[in-house]
């Protein structure tokens, strides 16, 4: 990894503490960033909060994730905010008023997901329901057109270091070294089928501290870090600009590579996701973060992110 000239370092910028550790477990955890969860107990991946609407009771959500987290996990069973040991709150597809998911993305090669699931509030506690829809959800943003390294903050639920199960929210930081245009395959289904996928991408390595490419809170994720984002900051907050693909541990020199959000790839996650919004009946109040943030990022000139919140 290469330090920028000027790099704004997430883990600060979100009120975590950056140090020589890898990676830093959130507490308490940052909830717009979920457990992906199916019926195949080995395995789960991350994904994001990117829209919701509320309807009376009816609260519609729309949720970015891996094309090959959702291939790798059996039948969708649960989106699940804070830890797996200890959840804020778990939403399960069977209680659900309307589950749907679109896969491979604007052109059915790309390894991005989305997940729109609709639940009756009424059957949660008051808590539970203050809780769920005060979480905003996050918006999206092309990645720059043209390379020049950039920084970025990624939460997820997956393996590194010393956590070895998947289902601890941790956080860390790193910088974009490099595009990629990919064809082929880094990861199989649950059969053990190779997936490919061609798609724009975005690389990372992972450098031990104390060496000269080293930043604060560097780090790394594999196994169920799959679908978590890769933020930046963006119009006063954070946006999602791309998804981890593929990982690995906190090795020195150990790459990454993660889907690079074009402006293709941004409108067919907000089109998409508006279009299961709108499924909901007579939309009356509701935070319409996918669709503004969407049209935002569709609207302006792709540019490096600007350092600092």
């Amino acid at each position: 990894m290469r330090r920028p000239d000027s790099l704004w370092i997430p883990a600060l910028a979100l009120g975590l503490a950056a140090s020589a550790s890898a990676n830093t477990v959130t507490a308490p955890t940052f909830d717009p960033v979920v457990r992906i969860q199916g019926s195949n107990p080995s395995s789960g991946g991350t994904g994001t909060l990117i829209g919701a609407q509320r309807d009376g009771s009816r609260y519609a959500m729309v949720f970015l994730a891996a094309d090959h987290t959702l291939e790798r996990i059996g039948p969708l069973s649960t989106i699940g905010f804070g830890n797996l040991a200890s959840p804020n709150l778990d939403i399960s597809t069977a209680n659900a008023l309307d589950v749907r998911t679109f896969t491979k993305g604007p052109d059915g090669t790309e390894d991005l997901a989305l997940i729109g699931i609709t639940v009756d509030l009424s059957l949660l506690s008051p808590s539970s329901q203050s809780y769920l829809t005060g979480i905003a959800p996050l918006g999206l943003i092309a990645a720059p057109a043209s390379f020049a390294p950039f920084p970025f903050a990624e939460f997820g639920y997956g393996k590194a270091g010393p956590i070895v199960t998947y289902g601890t929210q941790q956080t860390f930081a790193n910088v974009i070294d490099s595009y990629l245009s990919f064809s082929g395959s880094y990861t199989t289904d649950g059969n053990g089928v190779p997936l490919v996928y061609t798609q724009e991408m975005e690389h990372w390595t992972y450098d031990d501290p104390g060496l000269g490419d080293w930043v604060p809170g560097e780090g790394a994720g594999y196994g169920g870090f799959s679908g978590s984002p890769l933020l930046v900051s963006a119009g006063g907050g954070l946006a999602v600009q791309g998804i981890q693909s593929s990982g690995s541990d906190t090795v020195n020199g150990a790459q990454s590579i993660g889907v690079r959000f074009t402006l293709g790839y941004v409108s067919w996650l907000s089109d998409t996701g508006s279009a299961y919004l709108a499924s909901v009946p007579e939309p009356s109040s509701g935070a319409l973060a996918l669709v503004g943030l969407a049209v935002l990022a569709a609207s302006r000139p792709a540019k490096p992110p600007r350092p600092g919140i």
